[in-house]
């Protein structure tokens, strides 16, 4: 007998997510709980994230830059 693959909403992910994130509960627990594959939440974590991580990247990148700029004027007044 095979196994179907859960197929999980946006809702449902944001939910797990947030009893962890928020309330506190373990991985573990909710993993059990929901018959989630630990592997599958610590995905959907990292992707939750993942936009804020490119957003410090462009966000850094741009301050290297200005200070890059900085550094060239005051090179060029000497």
């Amino acid at each position: 007998m095979s196994k179907k693959n859960k197929s999980w909403s946006s809702e449902d992910t944001l939910a797990i997510l947030r009893e962890h994130l928020i309330e506190g509960k373990s991985v573990a627990d909710l993993c059990e709980a929901r018959g989630l594959a630990p592997s599958l939440f610590y995905t959907w974590r990292e992707e939750l994230f993942k936009p804020n991580v490119a957003a410090d990247k462009k966000r850094n990148q741009r301050k290297e830059q200005l200070k890059i700029k900085a550094l060239e004027d005051r090179l060029a007044e000497n």
